[in-house]
């Protein structure tokens, strides 16, 4: 979607769906393929496309992780030498590299990145965008970082290449585009430049580079803060199908960036935000999406955060009914955590709701408060009222927690107001995809756009054993305890359950332990002995290596 830049590297057009490969900077920063050394600053294998299902090439790089089984020295040698594992696939294969060379490197020229930023000089133009021709991308080199950074001379050549500014729309986008030409400049998403942390490592040596970046470019103009579990990621990769719409650069499934979490935003430099998401002015039709699904459950910092990059961004949640996400979510986790403790779903819910009934319905919906009943939950969630040491430890990964969306919805509503924010149920995904996408359109302020049917996406496929198996009697008991949050979040929003897909038609997507038959019982027993015995193998047969690994 358009041309977008993370201070380095552009993306001039789309790569035909007829050609695959890869493209890296050689040691002498041309299209070399007989080396797979790189070029000191140049990132490595910076172009890859493999648009046909079933590659055989990615399935020979894949292999060679998988030879390295537990081995993490093996697998990140391979990772570090990214470029020397395509070339030996493609040698071995006898296949050939159809973008070899489809990148042009105007960092290893004299001069070359400063000239295709600052130069106005008609000689200048006519060298530099010769060859823009015949690739798909540019590579500025680390003069456009190190400190050269600032707003493109008009007759430059980066604003030659910015003032396309319409969407890299396909032939059949003929109303988007008609409608982006016409459209006056209100009618798009409204765009703020990134601010400087006020606080943490990164409010501290921010260069005039990313400072002049910074002001130049848009904060994420969409946000969708929760809910894990709740179909996000299928609402994300239908969103971004929009010819509009640009996705991180950065983080898991390049969906959640996580710019605003402590971790990055006050323990990181503030380049290393900016680094996370597309470069797109102001005068650009362009939207990017950040859908880091925890930070409407991590603190209310998050949102304060974004708030101050962009306080009129659009807030899109994702979620599901409660009880129904809390086990899709307790599946998700169920491997590395509940499965090697042995703790099943109805054990954990049991366990789990007194201790918040304590804490929420005895101090909060039986007594009489000064404060309203809202800012109170809101409170209690955010602060440490409900989040003592005891309950974390009992629901670690947040089970009961995260399905609690109306403190979540709350706060946000709070700081970008409530006219900024709408919610979207994977029920409604599953009833009607489509029909939600053209309403979330309209809501962005985004242009028309026939969108198409997509394949699940992130579906968790890990089933529990039998015994850790949800059942009916605990799921009613779960769902009557989080009624009053879903009369709060209904009230709220002035919905109702029905119109959310949560009432008394909810189709549930899996059976309870005791709906499931003895032979499906039989068969996931039977796969679950199976899984444990591929990795006893495996563990021994890393163990082994490792005894006679030479030292």
């Amino acid at each position: 979607g358009g041309i977008f830049n993370d201070l380095s590297i552009f993306t001039l057009r789309k790569i035909p769906e007829t050609r695959s490969g890869f493209a890296i900077a050689g040691i002498n920063c041309g299209p070399n393929m007989s080396t797979v050394q790189y070029h000191p600053n140049a990132p490595p294998p910076m172009l890859l496309s493999f648009p046909r299902p079933q590659s055989t090439i990615l399935a020979c790089i894949l292999r060679a992780f998988d030879a390295c089984e537990k081995d993490l020295d093996c697998a990140d040698k391979i990772a570090m030498q990214a470029a020397r594992q395509f070339r030996n696939c493609y040698a071995r294969l006898g296949q050939r590299n159809e973008l070899g060379g489809s990148i042009e490197w105007f960092g290893c020229r004299p001069r070359g990145a400063h000239l295709t930023l600052f130069s106005n000089t008609t000689d200048d133009k006519i060298g530099l965008l010769a060859p823009l021709e015949t690739r798909f991308a540019v590579w500025l080199g680390p003069d456009a970082t190190n400190g050269e950074w600032r707003i493109p001379d008009i007759d430059s050549i980066l604003y030659h290449l910015y003032a396309q500014n319409l969407p890299n729309l396909g032939p059949s986008d003929t109303n988007c585009r008609s409608w982006l030409l016409e459209a006056p400049k209100l009618r798009f998403p409204d765009c703020r430049p990134f601010k400087a942390p006020l606080a943490g490592r990164g409010s501290k040596a921010i260069i005039p580079a990313e400072r002049r970046a910074a002001a130049f470019s848009c904060a994420p103009n969409i946000i969708i803060p929760a809910a894990q579990k709740g179909a996000s990621s299928y609402l994300f990769s239908l969103l971004y199908t929009h010819p509009q719409t640009l996705r991180p650069l950065r983080g898991s499934q390049y969906k959640e960036p996580g710019a605003y979490v402590n971790a990055v935003y006050f323990r990181q430099l503030f380049g290393r935000r900016l680094s996370r998401f597309p470069f797109h002015r102001f005068s650009e039709a362009l939207v990017s999406i950040d859908a880091t699904v925890t930070y409407a459950t991590e603190s209310r910092l998050p949102a304060l955060r974004a708030a101050y990059d962009n306080p009129t961004a659009k807030i899109i949640f994702a979620l599901r009914e409660p009880v129904d996400r809390s086990f899709s979510d307790y599946r998700f986790c169920y491997r590395p955590y509940y499965y090697k403790a042995n703790v099943g779903w109805d054990e954990l819910i049991t366990r789990v709701l007194p201790l918040y009934e304590t804490c929420y319905t005895d101090r909060i919906f039986s007594t009489k408060q000064n404060s309203s009943t809202a800012d109170l939950v809101q409170e209690a969630f955010y602060g440490t009222l409900c989040n003592d040491l005891l309950l974390r430890r009992a629901d670690p990964n947040g089970l009961v927690r995260k399905s609690m969306y109306f403190p979540q919805v709350h706060l946000f509503a709070t700081i970008y107001g409530l006219s900024n924010i709408i919610i979207v149920t994977s029920e409604q995904l599953r009833e009607n995809a489509l029909n939600v996408a053209r309403h979330l359109t309209h809501f962005l302020g985004l242009c028309p756009f026939d969108f198409k049917e997509l394949p699940p996406v992130h579906v968790t496929p890990v089933y529990p054993n039998p015994e850790h198996y949800w059942s009916s009697a605990v799921y009613e008991q779960y769902r009557a305890w989080i009624q009053p949050f879903n009369n709060m979040l209904f009230d709220f929003l002035h919905t109702d359950a029905n119109t959310l897909g949560w009432g008394t038609t909810l189709k549930r997507p899996n059976n309870f332990r005791d709906e499931l038959s003895e032979s499906l019982l039989r068969k996931r027993n039977k796969a679950s002995r199976r899984e444990r015995q591929r990795k006893r193998r495996a563990s021994i047969a890393l163990d082994n290596r490792r005894r006679t690994k030479p030292h």
